[in-house]
Formats: structure tokens, C-alpha cells, sequence
């Protein structure tokens, strides 16, 4: 998690619509001037550690465990190290239960308590389950989720979820289920009263203002190591950002935040399909007469939509900011247009709706654009109501009354157009253009919906005066963001699309949704040409909000899908996420699923795709990754059509790098490894054993090591390539398909990851390790005695990311240097070499990696001695291995000092990881 927005602050508050040239100057010239002070962010915080890992679970539960997912077949088995059970359980080549007569939620349970060890859990934990959601999909298939609760408290994101076929089959099994929830906390009261948990959240985002009264808190279980008791707060920070929160309720301390909102009778009236131009196939840019439900005549309000003016941005619907009819119930009204205005783009196939440059003269459009706004609303409601997506009422949709009595009702979508639109004196003040949101909380209550008004600026040449309610893409895209949020929740019916990968996903299929329609209904062009459907062409003047169209194919030439700032050309793969927009960011990472779904759909056809892509969220677990959702699709298919179109999703995902063996570890992997191969079939292909054994420090036979194929241990279909030492340090793994593999990895607490390169190209392949100790790993018993503040923990970086034994975590500060951190060994040790990798952490540019740095060692009651010292940059990324030229003998305790980083200009100063090797004194 970054601790300063100076990526993406202005480029990608919340759910935003971004365009590439907004993107590309920001790498060149710093956003703002950074105060040494961390600035508030609306990314997510979450300060549970990793408890449990296949290097950490007891022996027995990882034996149960591999032996469940050897007996999978094609299978699914994914750990959550937060909570060390079962976080997605699934077979792609069948079903984990045969068909059944029972109801859906008791084959679950039963099946569920059969191998509750296998998943991590006890017969006190399956007493904590409740049944809160259950609902059947076009295909019968049961979708249910059970919250946990304990001591009349629920907790926060636990619980389980679960899909079951029409005759009584399991499909899948995910949610991260807590073991152990509440012990310890049965009868512990808050401290921190609800107002004073609300208020704690809101001085978490450093707001000044006083709590809204629509700013809510309810008592939850959080649980982690262990269980707390918590508020559960939703706080408003502003249009674009409405926090979830997890405040302590006996030490007020914010331990989880989420911003929800994710960035974007018959009345009668004019309205277009598409957006207002000549250039719209079919006639989509010109208005025609439109009928739309709606309950009077006094505001455009009916049972899927309530639209209403929302200038001042206080997000309140007055009576002057409602739109009544002209007449009976008639809206019409043409809207009034500039096509010659060229300093402001202006021309017939991107028409103006405002001048910029004149206070007020959007007012001349707020009817027809709010009647615009509606039109778009009710259409696409039906839409993904009709088969075969239908996102109807039992499946969470968006409905003032649910007359089928499944759902909950009360939560129309509650649009706001001309967001903020006179914030500066009758313009829109820099924080409300260029911009469209959606925030969706769960079933029951209503989301709101923003549409701002669009122009020119530094970061946008060449858009035009414009209006995103005026959009069909824009307003498709945001309603979308509602769609997956309702389907790819936590079991408490919060989204849970947060992580980089999940949160791309979601960009992603705002944009696939909204262009499918648009392009089945004739009013955008495909004709399988590359580089023809664009994202948000109207409102940004025909360049698109997107790097690339969401149809560029792989290998397009780069004339029609050139490259983002560092990814591409020709359509992106897997391999470019974090590289198009030259860092990880949600909307150009986006590109890389949506493009995906695109082949798919001009593979299956549109009824096909449609199908098992909204099915596919369905059964995804929390925060998937793209791993898990390509699965999640496989699964989908095999529901809807028994399987038949498997070989043809596989193709299609591994030409765009989600291959068989394709490796990502989890939803907040922002570097996962391509693969373009399909799954391949040991019952054809040639496979063998990998076995050997592992020795510890000693030279003895070191029990508990894990041993796997890098990547592809969790999370993907096929044999768990895992094993795990037993007393006498041997591992055996079968059925490995022969091939190169990017390595192998043996991963223990206290020692260094082990990966190294591997062929398997015979029956039997042999590899024995030697891992190495590293004395300082906290896993391992090394402790944190003293560092230099300021501490950023809260962040994600704090001073234990040093001794984490995790590249991808570090310890982040400040200069001036020097900045220490003092750690006290396991045990007392001769010293052979350090482990050092002085590489940037938290978000920060690589100029913030240490460049010149000292090492200190000190024996028990000893005086500090200077064993290194480093006048020039090393590689970052990696442990870099530095011998130590004094100090070595019977230490216990390593200062590290942190001197400068490798720009002077650059505030922060960080490293990523020390490592302490050698042997017992």
C-alpha cells in the first residue's frame, strides 16, 4: 500500500475513468509537493499479518490438506494465510460431491465437516456459521453464504460461501472461514463508544469535518491472530470516497479500510443511444423520442432509478435539485449543442454540452442530460436483467420494490449528474471534472451513482466540453462496477474487489459490459478489425479513456494497439500487468482482462460468454485474482454446458499469458508470471516424480519444509505441486508434466526462500536442498529492539517488513538519514554473510532504495563494531550477499543504518529486506 497518493491522486481517485494522456505526464513531473507527513489514502488498509502459509501450518492439517487436493482430480485448493483455512476449494473437470436430494445449504455443511481439518477448521467452528443469503441462478444453481457468528457478534469478512448445481452437486467452496472466532472475547465489552470508533475513522483520513448523519457503526468480531472486538464503521469522506472501516473497540485503532466506491407510470422524453455525434452508427447520436417507468410526475424517479441534480455536491436530493416533466409526464427536451467551438473540441462527431470557460452554462442542459442519465439507468437495468446475465432481484439488483419477494428491495441506483458542477463559482472545482463514480453498498441499501462534466485540461488535450451522463459507455461502465460488487462479495454481501488484481477486474468488466451492449446493439462498430472499440471515445474526443481499444488482439500491429507507457504493443498478457501504465493501477491493468473477455466473446458468441463470465462471478471467492476467476469461468461453463466449451476457454486464456501454469500469489500480486500453455494431461502426456530431501543448518534432515513448483502450489487447476518434509527431510511430488519450470521453491520459518531453476524430463527427478538459516526472520525468533521514527506501519511498511522474509514488504522511512533499526538475533551466531535488499518499498519510486548503508554487529553485552559498510547501489529486488569484514563472532544483535537513498531530491528512504546467516556460537 502506497503511503503517499503521488502515483494516483489525481489519475485514479477511487473508480475513476482515466484517459492515457492523463496518465503519461505523471511519471515525468511530481503530482504535488510532498510533506514529510504521510498523506491520507483511500487504498485499502489492513493490518492482519499472514498467519499461516503452507511453510507454517502444522504438519498433519498440510498432510490433510494435500491429500484432499491430490484427491480433486483437475482441482482448486487455495489457503488464506490470514486465517489459515480454506480460502477457494473448486474442480474444474467436475464436481467435488455427487447429486444429492438434500437441501443445498446441508449438503454444504456436511461436506464441510468431513473435511473440516483439511480446511482448517473444528466442530466449534461450523457451530459459528449462520445461513444469511440463498438464491438460485437462471440455471438452478444455489448460491449461498453463511456469515459467522460468535457470542451474538458477527464477524467482520469471515464466513463461507458456496454454490450448489440443480441436482444437489457442489461446485465450489470459498470465503476464508475463521478458526477459533471469538475465543477470548466472549465477554469482552467495547471501550470505544460506536460515535467515538466513527470519529476514529475519520481522523484516520485526516478529516476535519464532523461526523454526517448518515455515518454508521455496528460491533463485529475482526479476526486475525486472534479475534477483537471491533466497530464496523462507514464513514463519508467525500463523493468519491465512502470508507469502510474496522476500528478497535478498546484501543480505537484503525485496523481495515476500504473505499466502496468504485470509479464511474411511462414517462417520455429525447434521449440518445449512444453519445451525441454524427460518426454513431445506426443513428445512436441522434435524440429520438424514449419511454421510460417512472412513479410521477414531480422528479425522474421509478422502481430501478431516481435521478436528481447534485451542483453543490452536498449529496442531498432538495426539491430544486429534482427534474420534474415539462408537461403530464413528458420530459422532452432537445438538448442544446455546440459542434464550431474548436477551442474547446467542439465538433459534430463529439458534440459540446457546456462552455468551460463560462460560469453557469451547464444549466442550459440540465434537463435533457439528467432525462439522458435516467434513459441509460432503466436500459441497462433491463439488460442485465434479461437472460442470460440475470442480475435480477434474487441476485442483489438494483430495486426500490422487489415484487418476486427474493432480494431486498429499497435500493434504486441514486444518481447525482452534474456532480460538483458548481463548486468554483459556477464551474466545477478542480476535484469534480473529468471523473464518474459508483458506490454500492450491499443488498438492501441503495448505491449512488456521480456524473461529472468533462473539458479540456494538462491532462486531457483535446477532450471536449462534455457531460458523462450524456455517455452511454460512461454511465454502462459505472453501473457495472455496481453488478460485480453485488456478485463478488464477502459473505457479510460487501464487495470484495480491493486488491490489485480484483480491483483491475472490476475496471474491467465495466468496460466489457458496457461495450458488449453497445456494440451488440449497432451502436458501436466491430468488425473485428483491431482497434475499433473504444472506451469512452465521446468523452475524451475520440482518444479513449483506455490505452488500448478493448478488442486490440495479441499481435495487432501497434499502429491500431500501441503500447501503454510500459506495456504492449499489440494487446496485453498477463506478463504486462504493473507495466502498462509503468506502475500497478487498477484501470491499466484492467486492460488486461477485458481484453481477455473480448476474445472470448468473438470465440463464444455473445450469449455464451455473457453467460459464463456473470456466472463466473458468481462463484468467485473474495479478492480473486485473474487465476482464480479464470477458473471461476472453467467452473461456469462446466455448470452451464457440462464443460463443452473448456478447450476453447483455455486457449483463449492462455494466449493471453493465463495458461496451465501461469503463477500469481493472490489478488495483491502485482508481478505474476506468464504462461501460454494449456493444461497439459498426465494420462497422455509425459510426467514424472520430483523427490528428494532437505537438509537443515546442521546437516540434518530438516521436517515441516515445504517443497513446490513456484506459483503453482495454490489457486490454479491441476495436481497440488506441493509436499511438505517429513522427520526425515524427504519430499515427493507426482505427477510433475515434464518441462522447464521457473523453479523450485522450499520455503521454511527462519530460513531464506529457496528457488532455483528445474527441468523434469524423467520418470523420477531427484533434487536434494540446503536452505539457509536466516537468524534475523521474525518467523524464525528474530525481534525488533529499536528503529527510527517515524513509524509507518499503519501503512504497510513498517519496521518488520525488514525481517519478513518477503521482498514484496519493507521498511519505509524518511530522509535525512541515517534511519537504524536494531534486531536481535534467534540465537547467538558466528556470522558468515548478510542478505540485503536495499530495494524501494510502499509504493515509492526506486529512487527511494538505499544507496549507502552501514552494518553493525555486537555481542551479548558487547560494544557495536562496523562489520560492513556500502558506498553504492545495489541491485534492488533481490537478497544481494555481503560477507562482513569484522564483527562476526558470537553475535547477537545487527544494527542496519539506512544512510541515503538514490536520488537527493527524493523524501523517502526504504529497503526491503535483511537477512542474517550463519552458525550456532
Amino acid at each position: 500500500m502506497a503511503r503517499s497518493s503521488r502515483t494516483l491522486s489525481v489519475i485514479a481517485l477511487a473508480a475513476a475513468l482515466v484517459a492515457p494522456s492523463a496518465l503519461q505526464p505523471v511519471t515525468a513531473v511530481p503530482m504535488y509537493a510532498r510533506a514529510p507527513e504521510r498523506a491520507p489514502t483511500s487504498e485499502a488498509l489492513d493490518t492482519r499479518r499472514d498467519i499461516a502459509s503452507e511453510r507454517s501450518l502444522a504438519v498433519a492439517e498440510l498432510r490433510a490438506r494435500i491429500q484432499l487436493g491430490r484427491s480433486l482430480g483437475q482441482g482448486v485448493l487455495d489457503l488464506d494465510p490470514r486465517t489459515g483455512t480454506i480460502r477457494v476449494l473448486a474442480r474444474l473437470d467436475g464436481f467435488l460431491s455427487p447429486p444429492s436430494d438434500a437441501t443445498a445449504s446441508r449438503i454444504v455443511i456436511a461436506y464441510v465437516r468431513s473435511y473440516r481439518r483439511a480446511l482448517g477448521l473444528d466442530l466449534d467452528d461450523l457451530r459459528t456459521f449462520v445461513l444469511v443469503r440463498e438464491f438460485a441462478d437462471l440455471e438452478g444453481t444455489r448460491h449461498l453464504s453463511w456469515v459467522q457468528r460468535a457470542g451474538g457478534t458477527e464477524a467482520f469478512d469471515n464466513g463461507l460461501k458456496a454454490s450448489v448445481t440443480a441436482d444437489g452437486r457442489i461446485v465450489a467452496i470459498s470465503g476464508s472461514p475463521a478458526h477459533g472466532l471469538g475465543r477470548g472475547v466472549e465477554t469482552a465489552r467495547p471501550v470505544v463508544t460506536a460515535a467515538a470508533a466513527i470519529t476514529a475513522a475519520r481522523a484516520g483520513q485526516a478529516m476535519t469535518v464532523t461526523a454526517r448523519s448518515d455515518d454508521s457503526a455496528r460491533l463485529v468480531l475482526f479476526h486475525g491472530a486472534r479475534s477483537v472486538v471491533a466497530w464496523e464503521t462507514l464513514t463519508h469522506v467525500s463523493g468519491s470516497q465512502i470508507d469502510l472501516s474496522v476500528v478497535d473497540a478498546t484501543t480505537g485503532k484503525i485496523l481495515w479500510r476500504a473505499n466502496m466506491v468504485k470509479h464511474e407510470q411511462t414517462g417520455t422524453g429525447l434521449a440518445w443511444e449512444s453519445y451525441p455525434s454524427t460518426a454513431v452508427p445506426n443513428g445512436g447520436g441522434t435524440q429520438q423520442p424514449i419511454s421510460f417507468p417512472v412513479k410521477g410526475t414531480g422528479k425522474l424517479s421509478g422502481n430501478n432509478a431516481h435521478v436528481y441534480l447534485d451542483t453543490s455536491d452536498d449529496d442531498e436530493a432538495h426539491d430544486a435539485d429534482e427534474i420534474g416533466a415539462l408537461s403530464g409526464l413528458d420530459w422532452s427536451v432537445a438538448a442544446d449543442l455546440n459542434t464550431t467551438r474548436t477551442a474547446q473540441n467542439c465538433k459534430p462527431v463529439h458534440a459540446c454540452t457546456w462552455n468551460s470557460r463560462v460560469a453557469a452554462s451547464w444549466k442550459a442542459n440540465r434537463r435533457q442530460s439528467a432525462v439522458q442519465t435516467y434513459y441509460y439507468l432503466n436500459r441497462f437495468h433491463d439488460h442485465l436483467a434479461s437472460a442470460p446475465i440475470g442480475f435480477r432481484e434474487a441476485t442483489g439488483n438494483f430495486q426500490a420494490t422487489n415484487t418476486s419477494g427474493k432480494g431486498k428491495g429499497g435500493d434504486a441506483v441514486q444518481a447525482q449528474v452534474f456532480d460538483g458542477a458548481g463548486t468554483d463559482r459556477g464551474l466545477p472545482d478542480p476535484n469534480h471534472y473529468n471523473n464518474a463514480n459508483m458506490f454500492t453498498r450491499p443488498d438492501g441499501r441503495p448505491p449512488i451513482m456521480q456524473m461529472y462534466l468533462f473539458r479540456e485540461d494538462r491532462y486531457a488535450p483535446g477532450w471536449p466540453s462534455a457531460n458523462a451522463g450524456d455517455d452511454a459507455s460512461v454511465v454502462y461502465h459505472e453501473y457495472t462496477h455496481g453488478l460485480s460488487s453485488r456478485l463478488v462479495t464477502y459473505p457479510n454481501g460487501w464487495q470484495a474487489l480491493n486488491g490489485p488484481q480484483s480491483g483491475a477486474m472490476g475496471e474491467a468488466w465495466s468496460d466489457w459490459y458496457a461495450m458488449d451492449l453497445l456494440v451488440e446493439e449497432g451502436w458501436e462498430n466491430d468488425t473485428n478489425a483491431p482497434g475499433e472499440v473504444i472506451v469512452g471515445e465521446y468523452i475524451t474526443g475520440g482518444q479513449g479513456i483506455r490505452y488500448q481499444a478493448i478488442d486490440c488482439t495479441v499481435g495487432a500491429p501497434s499502429a491500431s494497439c500501441p503500447s501503454g507507457a510500459g506495456g504492449g504493443p499489440g494487446g496485453f498478457t498477463y506478463g504486462d500487468f504493473g507495466a502498462i501504465a509503468r506502475a500497478p493501477e487498477v484501470h491499466a491493468d484492467g486492460e488486461i482482462w477485458a481484453q481477455t473477455l473480448w476474445d472470448l466473446r468473438r470465440r463464444l458468441g455473445v450469449v455464451t460468454s455473457r453467460a459464463i463470465v456473470t456466472r463466473g462471478m458468481m462463484l468467485s471467492p473474495p479478492e480473486p485474482s485473474f487465476l482464480d476467476m479464470r477458473n471461476a469461468i472453467v467452473q461456469a461453463d462446466r455448470v452451464i454446458n457440462a464443460g463443452a466449451n473448456a478447450d476453447a476457454i483455455w486457449k483463449t486464456f492462455a494466449r493471453r499469458g493465463m495458461g496451465f501454469f501461469a503463477a500469481s500469489l493472490g489478488s495483491s500480486d502485482t508481478a505474476p508470471v506468464e504462461n501460454f500453455k494449456v493444461a497439459p494431461d498426465c494420462s497422455k502426456d509425459p510426467c514424472g516424480t520430483l523427490k528428494g530431501r532437505v537438509f537443515g543448518v546442521d546437516g540434518a534432515p530438516l521436517g515441516g519444509a515445504a517443497v513446490g513448483l513456484a506459483g503453482l502450489t495454490t489457486g490454479f487447476p491441476g495436481a497440488r505441486f506441493i509436499d511438505v518434509t517429513g522427520s526425515d527431510g524427504r519430499y515427493s511430488i507426482p505427477k510433475v508434466p515434464f518441462g522447464s519450470y521457473r523453479g523450485v521453491f522450499l520455503d521454511r520459518r527462519g530460513y531464506d526462500v529457496l528457488r532455483t531453476k528445474l527441468t523434469v524430463d524423467e520418470a523420477t527427478e531427484s533434487r536434494s536442498f540446503s536452505p539457509v538459516r536466516d537468524w534475523a526472520a521474525a518467523d524464525g525468533g528474530g525481534t525488533i529492539v529499536s528503529f527510527s521514527k517515524p513509524d509507518y506501519s499503519k501503512f504497510g511498511c513498517g519496521p518488520s517488513g525488514a525481517i519478513d522474509r518477503s521482498l514484496a514488504t519493507g521498511w519505509g522511512s524518511i530522509t535525512p538519514g541515517p534511519r537504524q533499526i536494531v534486531i536481535r538475533l534467534a540465537r547467538t551466531i558466528d556470522i558468515s554473510s548478510f542478505g540485503v535488499d536495499p530495494g524501494a518499498t510502499c509504493g515509492d519510486f526506486s529512487t527511494a532504495g538505499t544507496e549507502t548503508f552501514d552494518i553493525y554487529t555486537r555481542r551479548p553485552g558487547g560494544s557495536w563494531v562496523l562489520a560492513w559498510r556500502q558506498s553504492s547501489a545495489l541491485p534492488g529486488g533481490r537478497l544481494n550477499r555481503v560477507v562482513p569484514s569484522a564483527g562476526t563472532r558470537d553475535v547477537r544483535y545487527v544494527r542496519f543504518v539506512m544512510k541515503s537513498n538514490r536520488d537527493r531530491r527524493e523524501i523517502f528512504l526504504d529497503m526491503s529486506e535483511l537477512s542474517v546467516r550463519g552458525t550456532p556460537a
